[in-house]
């Protein structure tokens, strides 16, 4: 078997296989192997994870991003596997960070669910992580292993042109849905020249919002909204609102990066959804971009060393 490992973690349909036959099919890099592993439930629900080959002094790259609490749980499991087997380094590429909206503590008696899983992989043998847009930059602080962390945006950036391209700079408008996302689309302001508006919204509890305003022009705008996950889809459905109201074109593009969608809710005709597939997601109503060319020049860059990680995407980005 070869020195470095991939071990796609989901279901074949989820982007882990995708960047797995990515790989394979690119030929950059001889020395690539695949193996899998099996897992098995006990009656009271503990789960056993095997893997298919050794891995002793190999580097294994894992893809994938476990979402619920038993796929968590059957990750560090597999870690564990790996690491008392003697894997030589262990590069999590997971693209979306579970419980990273908790990167903070909401008040008294309460836990910082993405320090919790930052340490979970360290504790369990992982030396780096490479990620797409963290809810806050500040979570790479939580680790103390090398945090590479890219944006999505060279991922949308075709999409983006295209709007560019059909309304003209001066017609559009990016929003950010809430003051966290202000940084993040304050960068794609300036990358692309467009001006932004924020949006700031009250909550009184999780996935429930109370009220929504705009701090900005949107009059006669055509408005993108640029955000790192979705999940019930409320937030973005009150935010157009309010932007119809205001006087904005009525269709709306969404782009964001972590389509978690726990509800399946089916989006309205006016908002075009643009999601990658950081999860594996399964609704009609959004358009799915791909990850897994992106993620694959950023794990061969990771391999072969010859070149920058900031190299890596511009390259992409110049496809």
């Amino acid at each position: 078997m070869s020195n470095i490992v991939i071990i796609p973690f989901g279901d074949y349909s989820s982007s882990a296989y995708l960047i797995y036959i990515k790989l394979k099919s690119s030929n950059e890099v001889d020395n690539l192997s695949y193996i899998s592993y099996n897992t098995s439930v006990f009656s009271d629900g503990e789960i056993s994870v095997t893997q298919t080959d050794s891995v002793r002094n190999k580097i294994v790259y894992i893809c994938g991003s476990p979402l619920t609490s038993d796929e968590i749980i059957t990750y560090i499991m597999l870690l564990d596997s790996l690491k008392r087997d003697g894997v030589k380094e262990i590069i999590a590429v997971m693209p979306y960070l579970p419980y990273m909206r908790q990167d903070r503590r909401g008040g008294s008696r309460t836990n910082v669910g993405a320090k919790v899983i930052a340490k979970l992989l360290e504790d369990n043998g992982v030396n780096h992580v490479i990620t797409l847009d963290l809810h806050v930059a500040q979570i790479e602080s939580f680790f103390n292993i090398m945090v590479s962390h890219f944006s999505s945006i060279s991922i949308f950036d075709k999409l983006i042109q295209d709007n560019i391209n059909k309304y003209g700079k001066n017609n559009l408008v990016l929003v950010a849905p809430d003051v966290g996302a202000s940084k993040r689309v304050e960068a794609i302001s300036n990358k692309y020249n467009i001006p932004m508006v924020i949006s700031y919204k009250t909550r009184s509890e999780h996935n429930q919002v109370d009220n929504i305003e705009v701090l900005g022009n949107v009059l006669g705008k055509h408005c993108l909204i640029f955000d790192d996950m979705v999940d019930t889809g409320g937030s973005i459905i009150k935010v157009v609102e309010r932007l119809s109201e205001m006087g904005a074109e009525p269709i709306v593009n969404a782009f964001i990066t972590h389509p978690v969608l726990s509800t399946n809710r089916i989006f309205p005709a006016n908002i075009k959804m643009n999601v990658t597939n950081s999860v594996t997601v399964n609704n009609e109503s959004v358009n799915v971009v791909g990850i897994e060319d992106f993620m694959c020049e950023i794990i061969l860059t990771n391999i072969k060393g010859i070149r920058s990680f900031r190299e890596a995407v511009q390259s992409y980005e110049n496809r």
